[in-house]
Parts: C-alpha cells; structure tokens; sequence
C-alpha cells in the first residue's frame, strides 16, 4: 500500500544522503574526481608556462632588469619602447617569468637615450645565451625589442 508519508520520508533521507556526500566531497560535481586529493594548477601538464627547459636564471634576472629600466625611461619615444617592452614582457612570459609595470620617472633625454643603448647590449647578451623548448620563440621577441630600440634611438 502507497502511503505519502514513505514518500516524505524517503525524499527527505535521499535529500540528506545526497547534501553529506557533496559536502564530503567538497561540492564537485564529477563524484570519481571529487574523491581524489587536490591538486593545483601546477600538477596540470596544459597549465604550465611553455618555456619547458630550465631557464637560467641570469636571462630572466636580465629581462627583467631590462624591462625596468626601460619603465623608467623618458616616453618620448613614439611608441617604440612600450613595443620593446611589451617584446621583451613577451620573452620572459614563454620562460616562465612575469614582469609588468611602468614607471614613472621623468628623465632627461641624453640619460634616456644611454639607458635604452645599455638596455640594447645587454638584450644582445641575452639572445646569445636563450636555450631551451621555445628559445626561437624568445629570441624572436628579443630581436623585436632590439629592433623597436633601434627605432627608438634615431627618433630624435
């Protein structure tokens, strides 16, 4: 015999079976997934940065020192050293680093324009030293910052 109040009752326990297991579960949805320990974003082989050998770590010190000096550089430029950076953001982006920033500094154009020439050597040096997966990859970027460097100098 059909009784509703079995109905109420059971609607209720399966109700409470199923909030306890998700709770159990910590609310995922995939029940074969929720039982396994988590694991962040760096066990994930898609996640990583693309850059898979081993940077050295004078490269990246190096990109980066680069990219600062060029935030802090005067502006007038017509672009062409945003372009750098956003090149050279690029290349330390494939070797696993990220750098960012702009700077503020308000500099007279002689001191601007050493700044850029030694930040263009030392590119240079860098280029050399690239290795690894996607070191065409960087190296490309690289030749692109030096290339918008070079622009950047004969604006006068």
């Amino acid at each position: 015999m059909f009784r509703p109040r079995n109905l109420v009752v059971g609607a209720l326990l399966g109700i409470t079976f199923i909030s306890a297991a998700q709770a159990q579960n910590g609310q995922r949805r995939h029940a074969v997934r929720a039982n396994r320990p988590y694991r962040g974003a760096a066990y994930n082989p898609y996640y990583t940065a693309a850059y898979r050998g081993t940077p050295a770590t004078g490269d990246v010190q190096s990109l980066t020192q680069a990219y600062s000096t060029l935030a802090s550089a005067d502006h007038d430029y017509k672009g062409h050293r945003a372009k750098a950076m956003h090149a050279i953001k690029r290349a330390a982006r494939l070797m696993g680093q990220k750098i960012g920033g702009d700077g503020k500094v308000k500099e007279q154009q002689t001191l601007s324009d050493d700044q850029l020439r030694g930040v263009q050597t030392m590119l240079q040096k860098v280029r050399g030293s690239v290795g690894g997966r996607n070191s065409q990859q960087v190296v490309g970027h690289i030749n692109s910052a030096i290339h918008e460097l070079t622009v950047a100098l004969s604006i006068k």
